[in-house]
């Protein structure tokens, strides 16, 4: 099978055999058993002495003692390299982060979409202590478009106590240019409650107005009255019943809207109600625009505990398109805090490498 030396002896073939690799070249660099005959696609990177690798190679080499050896392919699984941390080229992370389309949450700035506290945004809106360009915020801040809570002050729409509006109402202690105010206010067109003077609509008991109302426990025909009554044109407040005009807790009205435990028709309502076009605050459900905890949204987004069809959650949600924070699944993105990739992938996966050694038959 061998062709003999002159002698007659076998060819000495150990000096053609591959050396055993030594296990500090292990760490480094993975070698082929004959790297100038075969070299199996390259030498492959590798950040970790991984002890099943020098056992294959050993293996291998032990292999080599025989004459006839032929092309053999080790595979090794796992590299014990976990790819913890990663990021992500489309969508968000959490704390501290930037991203480049999706949203993230506290202390980060993102180029389209909503971030939470002492953020700055884009397109979208913010919550406390913000600035957005075009949507709302809460507490303390200031927006182009839409309304904001307390202490703040809104081009267009309505803010709560102690706030100014160009257009919409506000509740105690304010001013309004349109709409109406409730305690110790004064308004340009509409009603307001105890001790207050309006110019066209009526006020509760003490009050004295220009055209119309009654104090408590009176029906009259143009304006309103307070607990108990029903009048024809104008609104009362609790327990009443209006044919054009709002009223407060437990009513139901035609055409405005109430507080607590109220339906509406056209507009918005507070705790545990229900309305036909604009939103409601915790424990509700709305057509068009979004609630707090515990609520389902057709359109925008809501807080902890929800799902959404368009916009993004915070904790222990599901999003159709956007992104979430801690314990979330999204449709096309998702990573951990603080990456930068364009897969997420999850901690503690495992990379698999295919690895050949060869050498020629002899």
């Amino acid at each position: 099978m061998y062709k003999r030396n002159s002698n007659g002896s076998r060819p000495d073939i150990t000096k053609s055999r591959n050396k055993r690799i030594p296990s500090s070249t292990v760490q480094g660099t993975v070698w082929v058993a004959q790297p100038n005959v075969c070299q199996a696609g390259g030498n492959y990177p590798f950040n970790a002495v991984v002890p099943i690798l020098q056992q294959s190679i050993n293996r291998f080499h032990s292999r080599l003692k025989s004459p006839r050896v032929e092309s053999r392919k080790l595979y090794v699984v796992e590299t014990s390299e976990l790819i913890n941390g990663t990021t992500t080229a489309k969508c968000n992370t959490t704390p501290g982060t930037t991203t480049a389309k999706c949203n993230t949450t506290p202390g980060t700035t993102t180029a389209k979409c909503n971030t939470t506290p002492g953020t700055t945004t884009a397109k979208c809106n913010t919550t406390p202590g913000t600035t957005t360009a075009k949507c709302n915020t809460t507490p303390g801040t200031t927006t182009a478009k839409c309304n904001t809570t307390p202490g703040t002050t809104t081009a267009k729409c309505n803010t709560t106590p102690g706030t100014t509006t160009a257009k919409c109402n506000t509740t105690p202690g304010t001013t309004t240019a349109k709409c109406n105010t409730t305690p110790g206010t004064t308004t340009a067109k509409c009603n307001t409650t105890p001790g207050t003077t309006t110019a066209k609509c009526n006020t509760t008991p003490g009050t004295t107005t220009a055209k119309c109302n009654t104090t408590p426990g009176t029906t009259t025909a143009k304006c309103n009255t307070t607990p108990g009554t029903t009048t024809a044109k104008c609104n009362t407040t609790p327990g009443t019943t209006t044919a054009k005009c709002n009223t407060t807790p437990g009513t139901t009205t035609a055409k405005c809207n109430t507080t607590p435990g109220t339906t509406t028709a056209k507009c918005n309502t507070t705790p545990g109600t229900t309305t036909a076009k604009c939103n409601t605050t915790p424990g509700t459900t709305t057509a068009k625009c979004n609630t707090t905890p515990g609520t389902t949204t057709a359109k925008c987004n809501t807080t902890p505990g929800t799902t959404t069809a368009k916009c993004n959650t915070t904790p222990g949600t599901t999003t159709a398109k956007c992104n979430t924070t801690p314990g979330t699944t999204t449709t096309r993105c998702t990573t951990t805090p603080g990456t930068t990739i364009k897969c997420a992938t999850t901690p503690a996966a495992r990379q698999t490498m295919a690895i050949t050694f060869c050498s020629v038959r002899r």
